[in-house]
């Protein structure tokens, strides 16, 4: 990590918090040699199974919450009564469309994503 602090004019501790963020998404890794405690970092080559992964993991956490936000609409608008209460199921609803628009598009690029992985492996 050193080297790319070095590299790019950044401080090492951000280096290593930069690092920290990629590993978490799975884009490197570290890995030290016996002897030495210099950490060497690796990048994952295989983006588009790790964009692939990220899209199923976004998936298992919106739709259980997607799946409650109708029915709390409902209730909600049983109840709501003032113009207050009307503007915040307003928001609500707005967000509902909004976030099932952005899970339709990102449903779409997941299709795309796997029959792109599928055809790199027929390839190979």
């Amino acid at each position: 990590m050193e080297d790319v602090a070095k590299a790019t004019g950044l401080s090492l501790a951000s280096v290593s918090n930069k690092t920290r963020i990629l590993e978490s998404r799975a884009l490197v890794s570290r890995t030290t040699r016996p002897g030495t405690r210099k950490t060497f970092l690796q990048a994952q080559k295989n983006l588009l199974g790790i964009w692939q992964n990220d899209l199923l993991t976004r998936r298992q956490r919106v739709d259980p919450v997607l799946a409650q936000l109708p029915e709390i609409i409902g209730r909600f608008q049983k109840v709501a009564d003032d113009d207050c209460q009307k503007q915040q199921l307003r928001i609500l609803r707005d967000y509902y469309d909004q976030i099932c628009k952005i899970e339709e598009i990102y449903g779409l690029l997941l299709v795309e994503i796997t029959e792109t992985v599928k055809n790199q492996n027929m390839d190979k």
